[in-house]
């Protein structure tokens, strides 16, 4: 059972963190689940957003980021040296009060890699291509220079075997499938539809099909597999949700809480 941390483990440390992927080794996880994006210098930092959320940032000046003001603070047009003056561990969380608070700021992906290669047992990586058609040049490179981005440092790193790429962005996965037709890809789903409609957006198969759990259903689930197709849905918070859908044989699970399924034996 693949039980990845997602974005390290959110529910416990704040998301996309250095303390926070090093709490999920610690707690077991075999895959860290984490987002990417791009900064005005090239450099490929964790962030869900292209730019600093309100919900979790404080200011260089101590100060939050008032709500509605969050696009103000693009990471594309900031330098890697600018991004750490926010920090992102701090604020409270309104959706995880339990979350730890520690002082933290966005982390570079061989950061991360770099942690997860001390580790005595080999650790994989789910790593998320955050891009949208309207955000391109404006929040983001061309999705081929965020894939050509990322895929340096896969090569650099020798992680290739290792990795799973995702995304909710199916250019990025036809991109990458032509490029780089070795590399494991994952196709996000949050649109509500069945697995047949959503593997008609792309023109080949994916490796995993990830849907969010509360559309996915027993029917995809053994369709998938009838296909050759893995099945790791998210964000499964609750422990009972989890149980159920590893005895219906998911591949794995992508939680905020992996501490859940460690603690029970699953």
């Amino acid at each position: 059972m693949d039980i990845q941390g997602h974005r390290g483990c959110r529910g416990l440390f704040p998301e996309n963190t250095l303390i926070a992927m090093e709490y999920a080794l610690q707690l077991g996880v075999t895959t860290l689940e984490f987002d990417l994006a791009i900064t005005k210098d090239g450099h490929v930092l964790l962030s869900h957003e292209p730019y600093f959320n309100s919900e979790i940032t404080t200011l260089p000046n101590g100060q939050w980021i008032p709500p509605g003001e969050d696009l103000h603070y693009n990471i594309y047009e900031m330098t890697f040296e600018e991004t750490q003056r926010f920090d992102v561990g701090l604020k409270p969380h309104p959706r995880f009060p339990n979350q730890k608070k520690v002082a933290a700021t966005k982390p570079l992906l061989e950061e991360v890699v770099t942690l997860a290669l001390k580790q005595k047992k080999e650790i994989r990586f789910n790593i998320e291509i955050k891009s949208l058609p309207e955000g391109d040049l404006i929040y983001h490179p061309s999705v081929e220079n965020f894939c050509e981005c990322v895929m340096n440092k896969v090569n650099q790193y020798s992680i290739h075997a290792q990795t799973l790429i995702q995304s909710f962005d199916y250019r990025v996965l036809e991109y990458l499938h032509l490029q780089y037709p070795s590399q494991r890809l994952s196709m996000l789903s949050e649109n509500g539809k069945d697995l047949t409609y959503n593997l008609s957006c792309l023109s080949f198969k994916p490796d995993v099909y990830s849907p969010d759990i509360d559309q996915l259903t027993l029917y995809d689930l053994q369709l998938a597999h009838k296909m050759g197709i893995q099945v790791i849905p998210w964000t499964i918070n609750q422990i009972e949700i989890m149980e159920y859908w590893i005895e219906k044989g998911v591949d794995g699970i992508i939680t905020d809480y992996p501490n859940l399924y460690l603690k029970k034996g699953l």
